[in-house]
């Protein structure tokens, strides 16, 4: 008989649970070669997270590692989930919301990503880069290269070339910005991906939002700021709308840079600075650079404003400021006309009608719409029981504006006449309640909301906590994310037939609520809806529910009314704090 050959067996992958393949990976990804890669991978596949190997191979291997592990089956996506989280910690929990780390930003050539955490890229600091950094950093060029290929395989690999973009610039990576910006990236295409205030928003939609600090705290604090700026406004032009600044990222990061600030009130949204405090800090701190800039923008053109700030700067015996002030005045101001000015207004005000255009600008700051009707945007008063007007002058009010009675408003002076509202009525010329709009009315009792709304915001009644009952609309079909987050003495709700959609955290800690009946048109209710609801006895879920978001439910003593077969039936069956009752 001949010799017969004898092949080669192949090594059995050595048994690793699913964290240590993961790890593996990731290892072999740093220090191996393309092949090894390779070989690890397809010897151990399926592996449950593929995202951090593949962040670690754009960012300090290059595009044969990149395109070796996508031909393999890597991919940026991963599922969100808890359980995952806690083995990987892959997302971070704010006061704002669930921020997903995506790791294709480890491509960007941030000095160390973790030095400076940013949402998007808070489970970096869990791999130790800052180690390897210094050695392993790939050029630009290389980079650049990785970029090309992403952005071709962008859907397929669960890239938001938007949040790249965005990242980069915060990151004042402008290489790598001015690239993707290149490219077409617009900031205005794609949604940002995680959980949060802002999620409804494109990330152009949280630049130009003036309540926002997502990104105000992030950028804005080096030479090269003003650079970042540009591209923000050129951004932004097309919208129509220019980069927001909250009162905080104004004050500490531009008054005592003259450049910065001149930029600023030429370029950009400040209509939520506090104006009477950036003055009053800038006379108490003597920066008379700055005091000079501010009065030369038109900032101290109010008789009123200016008179205040003379005397606050004499009383702090602030000399500088006060010179440079008193200056100003003489140089600027015709005292005669203002004084004959001043009593013409007192005049005017003392024979003025209450519901003149004038009376209720003292009381109400509105914008006007495309359409030409109004948006209610701030409620200026003082009274606790609140009548919102149909009409101002002769434009129709349509819409309460975001977060415009809430206490959390930046740049408002009457935040504690805001908690102790106790009842609003809104006219029937109302259509849209926007998010946040009564957030923080701590005392609200009452709220009169007509048929003509059609829709409620996220967060609208959001820690309203002496509100007991409210009727929703028969026009509104979605109740949006955490309409009704803590309003802790709500015992009653009625939710009407039209809705679709309950929102994640609708009724998070409605701690009075003790029962629910969800109309049987509603397909979908989002995660934590229900949660730390703890009276809540009984809530009925029909079946045409077929979609329930992750839930802290299962914890709480409850009996759920529903069908066998449905959506909650499987997903609460067996759990021993859940009666299961069966409404065939």
């Amino acid at each position: 008989m001949g010799d017969t050959k004898k092949t080669a067996k192949k090594p059995k992958p050595q048994k690793l649970s699913e964290l240590k393949k993961v790890e593996l990976l990731e290892d072999t990804v740093m220090h191996g070669s393309v092949q090894d890669v390779i070989d690890v991978y397809k010897m151990y596949k399926p592996f449950e997270l593929t995202a951090r190997a593949l962040g670690l191979a754009c960012r300090y291997r290059g595009i044969e590692y990149v395109k070796a592990l996508v031909k393999c089956g890597a991919r940026f996506k991963y599922k969100y989930d808890s359980a995952l989280n806690r083995k990987y910690h892959m997302y971070d929990i704010t006061c704002c919301g669930h921020y997903r780390t995506e790791y294709y930003l480890m491509l960007i050539p941030s000095q160390c990503p973790v030095a400076e955490s940013l949402y998007g890229t808070n489970g970096f600091d869990y791999l130790g880069l800052e180690g390897l950094f210094e050695d392993n950093l790939l050029p630009i060029e290389s980079r650049l290269e990785v970029l090309d290929y992403l952005a071709e395989n962008k859907t397929k690999l669960g890239i938001n070339m938007d949040q790249m973009l965005f990242y980069a610039l915060m990151k004042e990576e402008l290489v790598f910005a001015d690239k993707l910006i290149e490219m077409g990236v617009n900031l205005d295409s794609e949604y940002p991906l995680y959980y949060s205030d802002y999620s409804s928003s494109t990330y152009l939609g949280t630049i130009t939002m003036p309540d926002n600090s997502i990104y105000s705290q992030a950028y804005l604090k080096g030479s090269k700021s003003i650079p970042v700026l540009d591209r923000l406004c050129a951004l932004t032009e097309p919208s129509g709308h220019r980069p927001a600044l909250n009162h905080g990222c104004f004050e500490n990061d531009f008054l005592d840079d003259e450049e910065k600030l001149a930029y600023a009130i030429s370029h950009l949204d400040l209509s939520r600075v506090n104006k009477k405090k950036i003055l009053e800090k800038a006379v108490k701190t003597d920066s008379v650079g700055a005091l000079k800039i501010l009065c030369e923008s038109g900032w101290l053109n109010n008789a009123k404003t200016r008179e205040e700030l003379i005397s606050y700067a004499d009383t702090n015996k602030c000399k500088e400021s006060l010179a440079l002030l008193l200056d100003f005045k003489n140089k600027t101001v015709d005292v005669e006309a203002e004084e004959e000015k001043k009593q013409a207004k007192i005049m005017k005000e003392l024979n003025e009608d209450p519901n003149s255009v004038s009376a209720l600008k003292k009381i109400w700051s509105y914008k006007k719409l495309a359409s030409g009707n109004l948006m209610i945007t701030s409620y200026k008063g003082e009274a606790i029981h609140v009548e919102v007007p149909s009409v101002i002058g002769k434009s129709e009010v349509v819409m309460i504006g975001p977060q415009a009675f809430s206490d959390n408003k930046n740049g408002i002076v009457n935040a504690d006449v805001r908690r102790r509202i106790e009842s609003i009525v809104i006219p029937d010329s109302v259509a849209f309640i926007e998010e946040r709009a009564f957030e923080g009315c701590s005392s609200l009792k009452s709220i009169t909301i007509p048929d003509s709304v059609i829709s409620i915001g996220r967060f609208a009644f959001r820690y309203c906590r002496s509100l007991t009952s409210i009727t929703v609309p028969d026009g509104v079909t979605i109740i949006e994310d955490g309409v009704f987050w803590r309003c802790s003495s709500l015992v009653s709700i009625t939710i009407p037939d039209n809705v679709t959609d309950i929102g994640s955290w609708a009724f998070y800690e409605c701690s009075s609520l003790t029962s629910i009946v969800i109309p049987n048109r509603v397909t979908s209710i989002g995660s934590w809806a229900f949660d730390e609801c703890s009276n809540l006895a009984s809530i009925v879920i029909p079946d045409s529910v077929t979609s329930i978001g992750y839930s802290h439910l299962k914890s709480n003593a409850v009996s759920i009314h529903t069908k066998k077969g449905s959506a909650a039936d499987k997903i609460f069956r067996g759990e021993p704090q859940i009666e299961l009752v069966y409404d065939d």
